[in-house]
């Protein structure tokens, strides 16, 4: 009897209303909308409850954290335009029946990414700040490796060549989302550069041993002896930012580090955004030439095919995560500070009169699309660790060889960029 009185008197769990999931409609849409108009650093538990026009409590009893509001729109919506997206490049360019590359179909889809709607926009905003985020980071890399496995993962049927290229051609993808906002980017034609990748991708070279060579200079160790107190300031910082994003970087950590002084801080910054874009502008110029120039010296010992493939394994290895981490924030924050995205356009500006001059024979349009190409191979490379951590052992001279050595390779400039 007492038995059946404790049965009876459970309470069953009530069915959620029709309020109820529109609320959880309000909550995604408004965190979707304030990620597109102000980015991520803006998304807050009071901004997305003012932007639904809801309770604060509202969006606390639907979400732990912002990171897992995060999660929640990539789910949604972003996520599954990325996958779209990214499924078309690569059926396009790699499809799975072994078929040669539709050319066609990934210029179409390859532009689609590279001019993005708004769902892919907010997924850019969310893959680079997973790289500071640990809960966002984590979810979108089991999404990422669950359906892009196929192709980027090796084991089974994938090898490691179709890996390499599958990765190569993830790398491309995603540096032409990140990319979408330089300067005259929507106005680039690709289609030279998209008919070189598939050439290469149809006449993989076979796997070399590659030159140990460790390109230190991406470790961020400084550019050259810190011999005044500015100097040291301006390292941390950059060291800072790296390690824990722009929005958690602080300026106490950034003064105990360097035993500097708010008298010297202040003195020359008003603000954190200050410091930064002097960072970045100090870091920034170091980092295009001294990029390029490893690259020429790895050329003349290797050839530009194998030096291209030394360049990825070093843009991807763990060691090399804290100038990542640098590269992928000093883009993602010139997105909603002008004073940052200057520092960037200026210094790609100063390298573009560099190339030209060494490049007479091409045109500005050829010479804007190769540049854009290349910058966005860096950007992807910077992003795709975070969630293929172990693609740096991949060969991708499989890929860059042909790609370097092929007929057309004389139209392309060599060697990609970043910090």
């Amino acid at each position: 009897m007492a038995e059946h009185s404790a049965v009876s008197m459970a309470r069953p769990r009530r069915a959620r209303s029709g309020r109820a999931f529109a609320t959880d409609r309000q909550v995604l849409d408004a965190g979707f909308a304030v990620i597109l108009e102000s980015g991520w650093d803006a998304l807050s538990v009071l901004a997305c409850a003012r932007r639904a026009g809801l309770s604060s409590k509202a969006v606390n009893d639907r979400h732990a954290s912002v990171s897992h509001l995060g999660v929640a729109v990539w789910q949604d919506s972003a996520g599954p335009a990325l996958r779209d997206a990214l499924a078309s490049v690569m059926d396009a360019m790699l499809p799975l029946d072994g078929s040669a590359a539709d050319v066609a179909a990934g210029n179409r889809a390859f532009r689609s990414i590279a001019r993005p709607v708004s769902a892919l926009i907010v997924a850019g905003e969310l893959l680079s700040a997973a790289v500071f985020d640990g809960v966002l980071r984590e979810a979108i890399a089991a999404d990422l490796q669950a359906w892009l496995g196929a192709w980027c993962i090796p084991g089974g049927k994938v090898r490691l060549t179709r890996a390499a290229q599958g990765v190569y051609t993830l790398v491309a993808a995603l540096g032409l989302l990140f990319g979408f906002r330089r300067p005259g980017a929507g106005k680039v034609s690709l289609q030279l550069q998209v008919e070189n990748l598939a050439l290469a991708l149809a006449n993989p070279a076979k796997p070399s041993k590659l030159p140990a060579l460790e390109a230190t200079h991406m470790r961020l160790d400084p550019p050259g002896p810190i011999d005044d107190a500015h100097d040291a300031l301006l390292a941390a910082t950059v060291l800072e930012v790296a390690a824990h994003g722009y929005a958690g970087a602080t300026l106490v950590r950034i003064m105990a580090a360097t035993n500097s002084t708010e008298g010297l801080l202040y003195s020359r910054y008003d603000s954190k955004i200050e410091l930064f874009v002097a960072a970045t502008k100090w870091r920034t110029e170091y980092g295009f030439m001294t990029n390029l120039n490893w690259f020429k010296a790895m050329s003349e010992k290797a050839g530009p095919g194998l030096a291209d493939a030394v360049m990825w394994r070093e843009y991807l290895r763990p060691e090399h995560a804290l100038g990542r981490g640098l590269a992928i924030e000093q883009v993602r924050t010139g997105w909603h500070e002008p004073l940052i995205q200057k520092v960037n356009d200026e210094a790609e500006a100063e390298f573009a009169a560099t190339l030209q001059k060494s490049n007479p024979h091409m045109s500005r349009a050829e010479l804007s699309a190769n540049l854009h190409w290349d910058i966005a191979l860096g950007y992807g490379a910077e992003l795709v660790p975070s969630f293929f951590p172990d693609a740096w052992k991949l060969p991708f001279d499989v890929v860059s060889v042909p790609m370097l050595t092929g007929p057309t390779s004389g139209d392309l400039v060599l060697g990609y960029l970043g910090t």
